[in-house]
């Protein structure tokens, strides 16, 4: 790519410079050139790919997230007149994500099938996601479009984006509107900063991170603080807090105290499993080395020239994958998914700068028939990644083969066998409580906080049974095992064993246990 700037004619594949802004307004965009025409619509057209793909995985594997389900049961409890609650009964704030379980609550209530919407906005949320990582190299502040065609490509038809957007959880619509804020962020556009910093917060807490990280740097650019536009975004979000706070006592989602009270007691995650999970993401593969290699080089040509725009969002890229990498939650791969497209944009400004230093010594005709090859690599790689949708289809059946012949059968078991009162002890609530419609003690604690005081014990699980004695208990053998370890005798005198589950082969995947009536 060109890094020659020459004053007849502006070179869109110069590298990154910024110009400094006093400005409190955005300068008018310059008026859309051919190319520009037709690069945002080769942006569009790859944001209908990633639509298609996922619309065509979904369809074909009928993919649902276990966790998609705890937000579903919310949604469909809500719709049906029981509350915002996952029991019934019980206002325990269990999801993080309260505009979503609204938008599904909407949809339930309107007799649509709420699942198939929540589904549906989640692969359209990506098409945008992939819409807006174009153009926003594409942007006349860093001019770099083809790289942006190359990132919104690659993450149209990569194999995480694509497993956790047809699954129905909200981690799509998240990384969208973070997307979508940092865009606003490098555009200079304060009131859509400040509206999109609100649906962040309704759609996931932690997305007030990276609002205030834009926001600050944003005045300070603009040398004006947006009280009008601040106190908008409150407007949008104060409904909630006010209904949060009488509803569930707090707008702090409890299965965020859960993640950070349980798994940094008793199922606090090992240094090596983090450290895998990591090594997976940026380091196996010649993909990901070579993307991690590019994004290095990104990085360090938004440092070295104190970038005043992409800056922020790299720090809140930093702290989001740091805290990650210190804390004792598992890393699961959904979680890396909100700061991946400006990973790849970085990774594509890598690329970008890359080519500059590799074309300083080349001619204006020598580069001509390098900029040729773009479409065509473009298109190659594009065939590349329908190809591989096909592997990536056997891989999400195969995984969702294993929930409809274990989780499924499970739940609506206990929804036959166990009493409308009848509390069911697990851990994976998801598929079982969503199936089984009965009323569910979370061994982690995500919809029942009730459960934390008991890690506090050595004999956690233990205690959890004898505090609550649930009607039920499902356990995986190593639960049962570490049950009898903690407290020896306690499963066999109050409880009887009633039969086991398997995925596939032997040994069972969970045994049911069901509690003696005195």
């Amino acid at each position: 790519m060109d890094t020659e700037i020459t004053k007849t004619r502006p070179n869109r594949f110069r590298a990154l410079r910024f110009p400094p802004s006093s400005s409190s307004q955005p300068a008018l965009p310059d008026a859309p050139s051919d190319d520009d025409r037709l690069y945002r619509r080769a942006a569009l057209l790859i944001a209908l790919v990633a639509v298609a793909a996922r619309f065509w995985m979904a369809w074909v594997t009928h993919s649902t997230a276990e966790d998609f389900l705890i937000t579903l049961r919310y949604a469909e409890n809500l719709a049906g007149g029981h509350g915002f609650a996952y029991n019934p009964g019980e206002r325990v704030l269990g999801t993080t994500t309260p505009l979503y379980t609204l938008l599904l609550a909407l949809a339930a209530w309107l007799r649509f099938d709420a699942a198939l919407v929540g589904k549906a906005c989640s692969i359209l949320a990506d098409g945008l996601t992939c819409y807006l990582l174009a153009r926003l190299l594409a942007r006349r502040e860093i001019r770099q479009p083809v790289a942006g065609l190359f990132a919104a490509l690659l993450y149209a038809l990569s194999s995480t984006p694509v497993n956790i957007s047809i699954g129905g959880m909200e981690t799509a619509l998240v990384t969208c509107a973070g997307l979508a804020a940092i865009h606003a962020y490098v555009a200079g556009r304060r009131r859509v900063l400040c509206v999109l910093g609100a649906v962040l917060f309704l759609l996931r807490i932690d997305g007030l991170l990276l609002f205030a990280l834009l926001v600050l740097p944003l005045a300070v650019r603009q040398r004006r603080w947006p009280w009008r536009d601040l106190t908008l975004g409150l407007a949008l979000a104060l409904p909630w807090l006010i209904f949060a706070q009488a509803y569930f006592g707090s707008p702090i989602p409890t299965s965020l105290i859960a993640k950070l009270t349980v798994y940094s007691h008793n199922f606090a995650t090992s240094r090596a499993v983090i450290q895998d999970a990591f090594a997976r993401q940026f380091l196996v593969g010649g993909v990901q080395i070579t993307l991690t290699a590019l994004f290095l080089a990104g990085a360090a040509a938004i440092i070295r020239q104190r970038d005043p725009r992409l800056g922020p969002p790299l720090l809140w890229l930093t702290l989001y994958y740091g805290a990650m990498f210190v804390s004792h939650v598992p890393p699961f791969p959904w979680y890396f998914l909100p700061p991946w497209p400006l990973v790849l944009g970085i990774a594509g400004l890598g690329a970008g700068k890359i080519a500059g230093w590799a074309g300083r010594g080349l001619s204006e005709t020598a580069r001509l028939p390098l900029r040729r090859l773009a479409p065509f690599a473009l298109a190659a790689y594009g065939m590349f990644g329908v190809a591989h949708l096909r592997a990536l289809r056997a891989d999400i059946a195969r995984t969702q083969a294993v929930e409809d012949s274990l989780r499924v059968p499970m739940g609506l078991w206990l929804g036959q066998q166990a009493g409308p009162r009848e509390r069911i002890l697990l851990e994976p609530i998801g598929y079982v409580g969503y199936y089984s419609r009965r009323p569910i003690l979370d061994m982690i604690g995500l919809v029942s906080p009730e459960v934390f005081p008991s890690y506090d014990r050595p004999d956690f699980l233990a205690d959890i049974v004898r505090r609550f004695r649930p009607a039920w208990l499902c356990l995986r053998p190593r639960e049962a095992a570490l049950l009898r370890r903690q407290a020896p005798g306690l499963l066999e005198a109050e409880y009887r064993y009633v039969r086991e589950f398997h995925a596939t082969a032997r040994p069972p995947d969970f045994l049911r246990f069901h509690r003696l009536k005195p």
